[in-house]
């Protein structure tokens, strides 16, 4: 067996990494309604880590006080929802 080149190797590893490339952008697209309402959870969750260990420390019960925030937060996006709307 021959030996392919190294600039024939190199050519198939950048058509494999552009064809994976094409792959994984028409994937995301087409999950694209499943993956935002997850990407957005995760993000408010991140945002509400600082409230909640806030009360922690002033003495609220962890179940107070994630209920708290999750109440401040549906609160904040219902009236700017209200605004927009």
């Amino acid at each position: 067996m021959s030996e392919t080149p190294l600039t024939e190797r190199r050519a198939l590893r950048g058509l494999l990494a552009l064809a994976a490339l094409v792959v994984l952008i028409a994937g995301l697209r087409a999950a694209g309604d499943v993956l935002l309402p997850i990407v957005f959870s995760t993000f408010l969750a991140m945002l509400a880590i600082p409230g909640v260990n806030a009360l922690r420390r002033a003495g609220v019960p962890r179940w107070a006080s994630i209920s708290l925030v999750v109440l401040v937060i549906a609160l904040l996006l219902a009236g700017i929802t209200g605004i927009l709307a």
